[in-house]
């Protein structure tokens, strides 16, 4: 059986070598599609990959939204180039969290194909880990976050590799998959297996994330705003559009949970080796430094059209041609 993640990244690298260390310990390979990111983090996956870490990247330098084609090209790509049995869908700032298994994951979804019949999706809850005062110092972001709120209704999905002749396509996400020309892929909601997410590693980290977020939808057209994706990035976009000062008076502490009442203790545990590439990062620097590159990205993108609408050049439909596959 073989086993591949298949993983969008977009300015990650303080977790990008935990996460990939992490999920090599349970795939045969990765498949990582980079948004663009220029904070690092391609020089550690180009890194990880010289080390021997099976991992193909791809990049797509768009700075608007297209993220359901760019899911179904990695679907696609982990079938019919990596032979992919099983298909995880994961982000960077989502680990394998396998305790409740009692079998390797290998074997789990090898028992599950026996006994599944027609199913060919698997869904998997997501448990949000937060920060709180009571962090260790640690550049392993598991490690340092042990915090966790109760289990999420947010699911992703693991698809099979049987979907191809079906018309699959991968929802925004990855939370469901269509087949068949639209229906939803029917799935098991597996409750022995969860993903560890880390969305928020600090105040400046999270705002960053959330402002450019946002502004890629926007910069998608209104028919991706209409459609309700990424609605949870909005609300910071705004404040640091409206009340900037409010919101930067509290950024350092952004998302830093001291009501831990509703908290549990209850770290994961980290299958990957120590980290060797990940640099020290001043988050509050890099937030600053990654939306002032992304602003001359998105300017220097609508100077493209504007020059292709002026002399008639021939716009180019947006598809899997424009995926380039760096290493």
């Amino acid at each position: 059986m073989r086993l591949v993640a298949v993983t969008r990244m977009l300015n990650e690298v303080d977790i990008a070598e935990a996460f990939v260390r992490h999920t090599a310990y349970f795939v045969d390979h990765q498949v990582i599609l980079d948004n663009g990111s220029s904070d690092g983090t391609l020089d550690v996956l180009r890194a990880l990959k010289q080390e021997g870490i099976p991992l193909t990247v791809f990049q797509d330098g768009s700075v608007g939204f297209q993220e359901r084609d760019t899911l179904t090209f990695l679907y696609r790509t982990a079938v019919e180039r990596l032979a992919a049995d099983w298909v995880l869908s994961l982000d960077a700032d989502e680990f394998i969290d396998d305790r409740r298994l009692n079998a390797p994951l290998r074997d789990y979804l090898a028992e599950f194909d026996k006994l599944s019949g027609v199913l060919s999706c698997i869904k998997v809850r997501l448990q949000d880990y937060v920060a709180t005062p009571d962090d260790p110092a640690d550049a392993l972001v598991p490690a340092r976050l042990r915090h966790r709120k109760p289990t999420s209704d947010n699911m992703k999905v693991i698809l099979k590799g049987d979907l191809l002749g079906r018309r699959v396509t991968v929802d925004a996400g990855s939370h469901q998959a269509f087949i068949d020309g639209g229906r939803e892929c029917p799935y098991y909601l597996t409750q022995n297996l969860v993903y560890a997410h880390f969305p928020s590693r600090s105040g400046y980290q999270w705002l960053a994330k959330a402002v450019i977020g946002w502004a890629k939808l926007l910069a998608g057209g209104p028919d991706m705003v209409a459609a309700g994706f990424s609605t949870h990035y909005q609300a910071p976009f705004d404040m640091l559009k409206t009340s900037p000062g409010d919101l930067l008076a509290r950024a350092q502490s952004l998302d830093l949970h001291t009501d831990m009442s509703a908290l549990t203790l209850d770290p994961i545990i980290y299958r990957g080796a120590a980290l060797t590439h990940t640099p020290a990062v001043d988050h509050q620097l890099r937030a600053v430094t990654l939306l002032m590159r992304y602003l001359e990205q998105l300017a220097t993108a609508h100077g493209e059209l504007v020059r292709q609408a002026r002399y008639g050049v021939q716009f180019r439909e947006i598809g899997g041609e424009d995926y380039r596959e760096l290493f």
